[in-house]
């Protein structure tokens, strides 16, 4: 009994020292990527960048920033319009067909951020839809479809593939 008794406070000493060692490690390496105070936590850039506003690159003047809206979110869905009926996208998703429901509410945005009309949707187009589902996943009503573009308007002006760099075929 005296025996089983001195077995178990062993264990259990060598289990407390275990989660010990465990947390100091864990701390160890906490404390050697985010440092000593608070300022390692916040997110940052790589190099320390001070904060800049949206859509605004590092080397680039304030006064030259694109004029186009932020994009609310990450898209619901992405895909290709197959059919356009009235207040309904038919879109090929790499998760298959999808219905997208839309109205006279839903904004509609050109490549370039700009606002344009539901009359601007074609089919073939690629686009973002930022939405809620309904029907247990089954259709999607949008409120913001973003047209993206197509690989035709990557290509340059002569019809070209776009350049690509030497040694990336």
């Amino acid at each position: 009994m005296v025996t089983s008794r001195r077995l178990m406070l062993v264990a259990g000493v060598a289990t407390l020292l275990f989660f010990h060692v465990v947390a100091a490690f864990a701390l160890g390496v906490y404390i050697g990527r985010y440092g000593m105070t608070g300022e390692g936590l916040m997110l940052q850039g790589p190099g320390n960048m001070k904060q800049l506003p949206p859509g605004q690159a590092p080397d680039q003047p304030a006064d030259q920033m694109p004029a186009r809206p932020p994009i609310p979110g990450e898209p619901t869905v992405l895909g290709r319009i197959r059919r356009i009926d009235p207040g309904m996208l038919d879109l090929a998703t790499t998760g298959g067909p999808r219905q997208v429901l839309f109205d006279e509410q839903t904004k509609v945005w050109d490549r370039t951020g700009e606002v344009t009309s539901l009359d601007r949707l074609a089919e073939g187009q690629f686009v973002a839809i930022l939405g809620v589902f309904h029907n247990g996943g089954q259709q999607l009503e949008a409120d913001l479809i973003i047209i993206l573009p197509n690989l035709q308007e990557l290509r340059e002006p002569s019809g070209q593939s776009p350049r690509r760099p030497a040694g990336n075929p």
